[in-house]
C-alpha cells in the first residue's frame, strides 16, 4: 500500500543526482529581540536615545526584570505559520467576546482607557505563542485570569483598590463587565490585525514583519522594509480603534516611510454578523496590497 512504511525504508534518505543541489528548505521567520534591535539600530543615535527613555518610563514597576526576561524571550514565530483558514477558524468558533455585557460598560469608571503596564499585544501574542494556534475569545480569558493573570488582572485590580484573589464571580458585576468589555475589544483588535497580516503574506506574497514593541511603543503596527504600517478604525478615543491616544507612527519614525491606512471593516461572509469580530473588508485589503506594492514593498520569494 501506497501509505505503509516498511522497515526497508525507515531511515532512507534519498540521493542527490549528479548536477543536481538539494532543494533547501526555507528558513522559519522569527522576529525575536534581536530582530528588534536591528530594527533599533537603523536609528542611530535617535534608535538608542527612543530606547532609553521607554526603558526610563517602564523600568520604575517592581517586576520589571520579570518583564524584561519576558519581553526579550517573545519570539513571534506561530505568526508567520498561519493561514487564513486558521483565522476564520477561530472567528467561526470563539463566543461573543462581548457576550451580554450592556453598552454603558464602555464608559464605567473610565476603565475602558485602562492599559495594564505590559502591552495587551503582548500579552494576546504571548498567549498564541504558547499555545501554537489562533486563541478564541475563551482561551484569553483563562489566560488573563490564569497564566498572564500578574500581567492584566493583578495590575488592574490594584489600580481599583480590588481584591485581586476574590474570585471572579464575587467581583463587582459592572467592573466586571467594564473589564471584560475593554478586554474583548482589544482581542478584537489584536484579531483583526492578525488576519491583515496573514492576508498580506498568505495571499499577496508581501513580506511584512510583527514585533509587539515595535507596534506598542513605536506606533508600527507592521513593517515592510522601509515603509511602516500605521492602522486605525477611526474612532475619537482610539488609535488601534484609536484616533489620538497613541502617537503617531512618523512622529515616532521620522526616517522611515509612513503609510497610514484608516480600516474599512466587515462581518466574515461565511458567518453571522452578530457576536462575531469584524475583519478588514477585502475591497481594503486589496487597497492596502496594492499601495505596498506601488511603494515597492519587499516581496516574498
Amino acid at each position: 500500500m501506497l501509505h505503509s512504511t516498511s522497515a526497508a525504508f525507515r531511515g532512507f534518505t534519498r540521493p542527490v543526482l549528479p548536477g543536481r543541489k538539494p532543494i533547501a528548505a526555507s528558513p522559519e521567520v522569527v522576529t525575536d529581540w534581536a530582530w528588534f534591535e536591528e530594527f533599533l539600530a537603523e536609528r542611530g543615535e535617535t534608535g538608542q536615545k527612543q530606547y532609553q527613555d521607554w526603558e526610563k518610563r517602564r523600568g520604575k514597576l517592581s517586576n520589571w526584570a520579570e518583564l524584561m526576561a519576558g519581553f526579550r524571550a517573545l519570539e513571534h514565530k506561530v505568526l508567520y505559520r498561519l493561514e487564513i483558514v486558521d483565522i476564520k477558524n477561530a472567528i467561526r468558533q470563539t463566543t461573543h467576546a462581548l457576550g451580554t455585557i450592556d453598552k454603558s460598560a464602555a464608559k464605567f469608571d473610565d476603565i475602558h482607557n485602562y492599559s495594564p503596564p505590559v502591552p495587551l499585544v503582548y500579552i494576546f501574542h504571548s498567549i498564541l505563542e504558547k499555545m501554537g494556534r489562533v486563541p478564541v475569545w475563551n482561551d484569553i480569558k483563562r489566560h488573563l485570569f490564569g497564566d498572564f493573570r500578574s500581567l492584566c488582572w493583578v495590575p488592574f485590580c490594584n489600580s481599583r483598590k480590588l481584591n485581586a484573589e476574590l474570585p471572579v464571580n464575587q467581583q463587582d458585576t459592572r467592573i466586571m463587565d467594564a473589564f471584560l468589555w475593554r478586554m474583548g475589544n482589544a482581542y478584537y483588535s489584536w484579531l483583526r490585525e492578525v488576519d491583515l497580516l496573514t492576508y498580506l503574506r498568505r495571499t499577496e506574497k508581501l513580506d511584512l514583519k510583527y514585533h509587539f514593541l515595535v507596534d506598542a511603543e513605536w506606533r508600527a503596527d507592521f513593517v515592510a522594509g522601509r515603509i511602516l504600517l500605521e492602522l486605525y478604525v477611526k474612532n475619537r478615543e482610539f488609535k488601534d480603534d484609536d484616533g489620538g491616544r497613541k502617537l503617531t507612527c512618523a512622529r515616532m519614525n521620522a526616517d522611515y516611510e509612513v503609510l497610514p491606512i484608516k480600516l474599512d471593516t466587515a462581518p466574515d461572509k461565511e458567518g453571522p454578523k452578530f457576536g462575531k469580530p469584524w475583519m478588514v473588508s477585502d475591497e481594503c485589503k486589496l487597497m492596502i496590497a496594492r499601495e505596498l506594492r506601488s511603494r515597492g514593498c519587499p516581496r516574498i520569494a
